[in-house]
This record gives C-alpha cells, structure tokens and sequence, in this order.
C-alpha cells in the first residue's frame, strides 16, 4: 500500500466483480441496479448486467457526448423507470462514463448509490477515483460538476484484457504524472516496460494510490489536491481546441503534451533547471501516438477559462524533478505567451 492515504471510498480488488455487486445490492437493500456504459463498453457492461439481474443504458461514445443534455436525457430515464434513492447505479467504463454517470447519480434525487468499475487504465489509475463527476459546456471541458464519492471502485484487471495499445498509452500519461508529483518508483518502473505493454495491476493500484492520497486530505481541491493537476492546465487547452475544431483528442495524449508544454514553462520561468526537466521531458515522446499538433498560439487562448485560474492569472502545478511538483504557480497570459513562445509541440513530438 502506498503510505498511508485518506480512505474517500474503498478501493477493492475483487476476486469476482458480479459476485461484489450482489453482495452489494442486497447490503443496501437496493430496489433496483442500473449499469450505465458507453458503445465502446457495451461487450463488458451487457454481461455484467445480465449476471445481476440489473438495467443496461448505454450512450453514444465519445467527450463530445457528455454533456448536460445527455445528463437531462438519463434522468428522465430514471424517472421513467420509477428509480428511487434506494436505486444502484453502477459505472462501466473510462472516464467519459464516470464523469457523466457519477454527475447523473449525484444529482438525482440529490444522490443515490454509485459503484465505478473502470474498464481503462486511465480510469482505473485516475478518473473513476475520488469523487470528481463532471460534464462540458461546449468546447470548455469539465465546467460543470459535483464532487460525489462512489461507494467503492473496483479495480478488475480483466476488464484491461482487451485494451487497445493507444489507451495502454493514454493511462501511462496519469501514472507518469503521478511519479512526477509524488513517486519516482513508478517512472522507472514505466520506463522498463515497452510503451505499449500494459502494467502490472500491482502498479496500476501504487499510482491509484498517489491519488487516494493527495485527493484524501483534500476531498474538495481546496489546497493540496490540486497538484494532481499537473499537465491538466494545457491539456484541458488542447481539449478544447480540437473539440472546438469538431475533432478530439484522448485525453492522455492531451496530458502527455501538457506535461511537456508545462515542464518547458517551469524551464523558462526558472523553477526547474533545463537538465533537471530534461531527465523526464525526455522520456514522453515514445509514448505519444502520431498527429499534427495545433501551433502554440493556437491553443494558449484556451486556457483563459481554465478552473483554476485566480485574478486573472493563469493557475498551474508544474512539474519539475521527479517525484517534485510545484503547486499553485499562476502567471499572467501575457507571461504564458512569452514563456512559451518558443515552444512547439511538433518539434517535440515529431
């Protein structure tokens, strides 16, 4: 186990997840289960659904569906349906799916019970923990949300079986960043395994754990939690571009860019030594899938409607050293332009 964290909900390794759903169900006396999933974890929620004899919902894949409209839709849905407080909803998916399913059990009927079993290793080192739900407002990513704690997350490496290489990709960018905050351990630890070979599940729950810890001591993001931000400043930008530009990216792609394009500026701003940065920046490339990136200049507006930003400064945790992040570091648009402006994501990434 990972130090000693503060327990916002259990995170469970269940030897048969049907069976931990059951035991569940008949714990809480629940009237009814609902497994709600996306298109692409359909194959994974159906069976499972039909094993505890639960309601299977399904939404179109994709970060361009979640949103308040989708949210309104599946509460009508659970109205028609006659659920109550004493109904069970159970997320089956990556993040899109608990983002969107979590904001839909915290709202309804002001909370019912929540289960997330997260079927990507980004969901299941990052997005399915600690209580954040959320939906977009357009193009601006995550403006809407509740901080609401499932019951348990369930962490099934079975449900990893299937994953394509570019999401094994996508939920290293969440483990790297989570050696960057806080343990170096699981930097070399990825820096030995072949970009595209999944984790062991030993390692998937030691960087679960970093953010059990961070986000237990601060369950609101009032403080600490916050350095779990770290890339997320100029992700969230690079997000909202493509999505304004009626494409997408996933969003660990986003983080591993956000975390180059962060560490540089901790470079220029003089908190980081080049070498110092270096050591790490050095290392992400291999884990990034091909693409033309937006030029700088392009994607810098987008951090204006960034959640963390304060006085008109734009808020970072910027990672430095492994196993070092600075938290709260905010610097004017203006400053950003000029600390950035010989960065270029396809010379990195090329």
């Amino acid at each position: 186990m990972y130090k000693s964290y503060h327990t916002l909900h259990p995170l469970i390794q269940p030897k048969n997840t049907a069976d931990w759903i059951v035991k569940w169900r008949d714990k809480l006396a629940l009237d009814k289960l609902i497994v709600f999933c996306d298109s692409n974890t359909r194959y994974l929620a159906q069976p499972l659904a039909e094993s505890v004899d639960a309601l299977c919902w399904v939404v179109a894949a994709g970060e361009e569906h979640k949103n308040l409209q989708q949210a309104e839709r599946l509460w009508q849905e659970l109205r028609t349906a006659s659920a109550s407080r004493n109904t069970g909803w159970i997320n089956v998916g990556g993040g899109m799916v608990c983002d969107l399913g979590g904001f839909v059990a915290s709202n309804y009927m002001r909370g019912i019970p929540l289960v997330n079993i997260p079927t990507t290793l980004l969901a299941q080192v990052d997005a399915a923990l600690c209580g954040k739900t959320a939906v977009n407002m357009g193009p601006w990513k995550n403006q809407i949300g509740s901080y609401y704690f499932p019951d348990a997350v369930l962490l099934d490496p079975s449900m990893l079986k299937t994953l394509p290489a570019e999401e094994v990709l996508n939920g290293k960018a969440e483990m790297f960043k989570h050696g960057l905050i806080e343990d170096i351990g699981i930097i070399d630890y990825l820096d030995n395994l072949a970009p595209n070979t999944l984790p062991g599940i030993k390692w998937v729950r030691r960087a679960a754990e970093v953010k059990m810890y961070w986000a237990g001591a601060d369950p609101h993001e009032k403080n600490h939690r916050r350095i779990l931000n770290a890339g997320h400043t100029v992700a969230h930008a690079l997000e909202a571009w493509y999505l304004e530009q009626g494409q997408s990216i996933p969003h660990g792609q986003a983080v591993w860019a956000g975390l180059l394009a962060e560490g540089w500026l901790a470079v220029q701003a003089g908190l980081v030594t080049e070498e110092g940065a270096l050591h790490w920046m050095l290392d992400i490339p291999r884990f990034v899938t091909p693409r033309k990136w937006p030029k700088t200049v392009d994607w810098l507006p987008w951090m204006a409607g960034d959640k963390k930003n304060k006085s008109g400064k734009i808020g970072f945790s910027l990672p430095t050293y492994p196993g070092s992040c600075l938290l709260d570091q905010y610097f004017s648009p203006k400053e950003v332009g000029i600390l950035l402006r010989k960065f270029d994501l396809n010379t990195w990434l090329s």
